[in-house]
């Protein structure tokens, strides 16, 4: 019933939206729409509407199964709702009822939109010579199928004003206001169309018509019933009327065409939403579209905007002061004070919960801090030998390469440090963004735990490495050289093995002809930056063979072509190695692993993989898409953990700020702008000026007088040629500013492959070759391979990086000399 008392309308049962901008009031974001008859067509075009708006939809098909299953799924691609397609029969009450209860269960658990577009036409011309049961076919579906739609939906809409709950008791997020009925009625509704005679289906328009009415009497305070009357549109239900017919129409259209359904999308999406909170009752026919066109296009100037509150799509306020996105924290943007730093009074060691999470947020300590945990680390690795040992259970973790986000995913997948001992492989610097936190976060459990915890050297723990990848940078940017040269340091203290309870040799490489027993380890000077050759470099930078176990040569050890320094070595030099020295197995690192992990061949003597490879770097440099692992080991089972990428913040390339990165950007802009305002002329001007000045054949002659008054200061060829000149210079500086936007453009694309360094080549190769390669693990993998080998010096790269620069910038001046417009310009500025 309707809110009336003694025959009168209670006054204020409704309540007007609070927002007073009119684009927030159209979102649909977060509610339910159901659409009937929406296989194509004005249904089609409405539910796209409606997901453009944010809301979720359900379309109802009769017949056309395959082709609204793709407009469902078309829908969900292009506007990121949720958009499903049911079978539903509109003239039966109770398939449209379980229907509607299904879906309101399965879309957020509520129903806030209707749109009842099934509808049948008359094809067979008078009444008199029409079929009886094409009359029953019309009506059940344009006048029984509206009822049953609107009955069904109101059921909804009344209970959840009542209880503002889902169908599952939970509050609705957002709130509900009022439901929206709408019915597509017709133009045949009001009219008798000529010579169009349909007189079942103007009767049944004109009663879904009426019922709205009724309906919004009826429904008053939760709940509004419009119709829409559309004229000839261009749809699938007109398409057997004859040419003629239509040409018919088109002489009684203003604007001589039939309407597309996407016309009417704006219609529909009004009574939708809140803007139509005060409409309810009415029919939009064509004219009073018109006329909220007009009125729109008249509207009155917009009120003074306050530009500290935004207002979000879906209609919530909020202050440009305050964090928008308050789910992701902020970044740390204040240095710890010594209490925080800290675990207690003494001083003696840091609190590492506390780090845990201010790094996790970008946050950065006082240099003395940070230097107190390298320092303090140093010396507990310093007391410690080349060749650990450590029983069992334990667990073993490969590279972690500055991910400092997913070695706090390791931690959650391999256990907690107070409780689970570990030993890291080494590598936890450079390609990454966050290497300097994951060493001090690592040195800092390493003081908390020195029993339990225990850190190898990889091969990125050097001066000649950090230096060319990014770790270097990354210290001078976030604190400073003194701290790089602490860590320096504190890397040549580092372990170079360890021997896992009397079974497994752990180092981060692999063999070396010069490793033959345990003691050639422990006899190794480590307190130095890593050779070039010898065991201490085979040790950090070998490999097994590509074909390990499957080797077509008896050599033990193979050039490792790949590295550019070192060995491969072979499966048979592994299995000697075991044998001679008694052990189980070698667990190494150095390697990324599609899966984390590698188990290669068996011995023949135990049965146990002779080499096994761990990586824990997942999504090695955001393009590898691998997975990682750890291995555990206790009570002589071995296990594998593996885990996948966490989302991390972003840098630029180089640490670079986005002022830095995007001043190419501005200043090829710039040049560009100050290039037109100089070509005053036409292109047609141009070609004649090109073509009158077009130099014939010159011979050789002596000097003239001419020539010789050019280079007169107070000449007017003098001036004129140093105009040319400044022409050609502003060329030249857009062409440079062209090959430095490029360069800007690109450096992002290809940062992950490279280190986060650009790489050599990148001003003259540019990124697409790589940008294309790159579809798969492998495919990264030989991209990167390059960055894999011991890098060229610095005074190398520098050198090979200024013969590059010049090159391209040698080619951009070639290029604006060779340009004929700047030329042309240049002889017209100058004359």
């Amino acid at each position: 019933m309707a809110d009336m008392q003694d025959g009168k309308f209670v006054h204020d049962a409704t309540t007007a939206p609070r927002s007073d901008r009119v684009l927030p009031l159209f979102s649909l974001k977060g509610k339910t729409a159901i659409v009937s008859g929406a296989t194509s067509g004005i249904g089609l075009a409405v539910a796209q509407a409606l997901a453009e708006a944010g809301a979720n939809v359900a379309i109802w098909y009769n017949k056309r199964k395959d082709e609204a299953e793709q407009s469902a799924a078309d829908i969900e691609m292009e506007y990121g709702v949720r958009c499903r397609a049911y079978q539903v029969d509109v003239s039966s009450y109770p398939a449209v009822e379980a229907a509607i209860d299904h879906i309101a269960r399965e879309l957020n658990g509520r129903l806030d939109v209707f749109v009842a577009n099934s509808g049948v036409a008359w094809t067979k011309g008078p009444m008199l010579d029409g079929p009886i049961d094409m009359y029953s076919d019309v009506v059940k579906t344009n006048v029984d199928g509206t009822y049953f739609c609107a009955r069904a939906a109101g059921l909804h809409f009344r209970r959840q004003k009542k209880e503002g709950t889902t169908l599952d008791g939970k509050p609705l997020d957002p709130p509900f206001t009022t439901g929206s009925f709408i019915a597509t009625a017709s133009m045949s509704g009001h009219i008798v169309n000529v010579p169009q005679l349909q007189a079942a289906y103007n009767a049944s328009k004109a009663a879904v018509i009426h019922l709205c009415k009724s309906l919004a009497v009826e429904w008053v305070g939760f709940a509004r019933a419009n119709s829409i009357s559309p004229g000839y549109i261009k749809t699938s239900i007109s398409e057997f009327c004859d040419e003629e017919t239509k040409r018919i129409w088109k002489d009684k259209i203003p604007v001589g065409r039939e309407g597309e359904p996407n016309e009417l999308k704006g219609a529909y999406l009004y009574l939708a939403s809140d803007a139509s909170s005060y409409t309810t009752g009415a029919d939009i026919t064509e004219l009073q579209v018109d006329n909220a066109i007009r009125a729109i296009q008249q509207k009155k100037p917009l009120p003074e905007i306050d530009f500290t509150i935004h207002t979000m799509e879906d209609g919530t306020q909020v202050s440009t002061l305050e964090r928008v996105c308050k789910d992701v924290q902020a970044p740390a943007m204040y240095k710890p004070s010594d209490e925080q730093f800290f675990e207690d009074e003494t001083r003696q060691k840091p609190n590492v919960q506390f780090l845990k999470q201010h790094f996790y947020r970008e946050g950065r300590l006082t240099e003395e801090q940070a230097l107190w945990i390298i320092k303090k680390g140093t010396e507990l690795l310093r007391a410690e030998p080349n060749l650990l040992e450590m029983d069992a259970p334990i667990t073993v973790c490969g590279d972690v390469h500055g991910q400092y986000y997913d070695l706090m995913k390791l931690f959650e997948v391999g256990g907690d440090p107070a409780e689970t001992r570990y030993l890291f492989l080494g590598d936890y610097v450079d390609r990454g963004y966050f290497s300097i936190e994951c060493v001090l976060y690592l040195w800092a459990l390493k003081i908390h735990y020195p029993k339990t915890l225990w850190l190898l050297r990889g091969n990125h723990e050097c001066r000649h490495l950090t230096d060319y990848f990014t770790f270097k940078l990354e210290c001078k940017h976030k604190y400073s050289e003194a701290v790089y040269e602490a860590c320096m340091e504190s890397f040549c203290c580092l372990p170079l093995a360890a021997i896992m309870n009397k079974q497994f040799l752990c180092i981060h490489g692999g063999l070396s002809p010069e490793l033959h027993t345990l003691d050639d380890l422990r006899n190794i000077d480590r307190f130095r930056e890593p050779p070039t050759q010898g065991l201490m470099c085979d040790i950090l930078w070998a490999d097994p063979l590509e074909d390990f176990g499957q080797e077509k040569t008896t050599d033990y050890f193979l050039h490792n072509h790949v590295r550019g320094c070192s060995y491969f070595f072979s499966y048979p030099a592994a299995c000697h190695f075991l044998e001679k020295n008694n052990l189980l197995s070698i667990i190494r690192a150095h390697e990324a692993q599609d899966a984390g992990y590698r188990m290669y061949r068996k011995t023949r003597t135990t049965g146990f993989p002779s080499v096994m490879t761990i990586f824990s770097a997942p999504n090695y440099l955001d393009v590898y898409n691998n997975k990682a692992a750890v291995l555990k080991y206790e009570n002589n089972v071995m296990n594998i953990r593996q885990f996948n990428c966490t989302p991390h913040p972003y840098w630029l390339p180089n640490f670079m700020d986005v002022f830095t990165w995007s001043l190419p950007f501005v200043g090829e802009k710039i040049t560009d702008m100050l290039i037109a305002i100089l070509s005053t002329c036409s292109e047609e001007e141009l070609r004649e000026d090109s073509s009158a000045t077009s130099p014939g054949p010159v011979s050789p002659s002596l000097p003239s007088a001419s020539s010789a008054s050019g280079q007169d200061p107070d000449s007017i060829e003098f001036k004129r040629r140093a105009i040319k000149n400044k022409i050609l210079a502003i060329g030249r500086l857009s062409r440079v500013f062209q090959v430095l936007r490029e360069e800007s453009e690109r450096v992002t694309e290809l940062k992950t492959v490279s280190g986060g360094r650009l790489p050599a080549g990148t001003l003259m190769l540019g990124a697409e070759g790589i940008k294309n390669a790159i579809s798969s693990f492998e495919d990264a993998r030989k991209v990167d391979l390059q960055n894999e080998r011991l890098p060229p010096s610095s005074e190398e790269v520098q050198k090979q990086h200024d013969e590059e620069r010049a090159q391209a910038l040698e080619r951009a001046a070639r290029e604006a000399e060779q340009d004929k417009k700047l030329q042309t310009l240049s002889r017209r500025l100058s004359t």
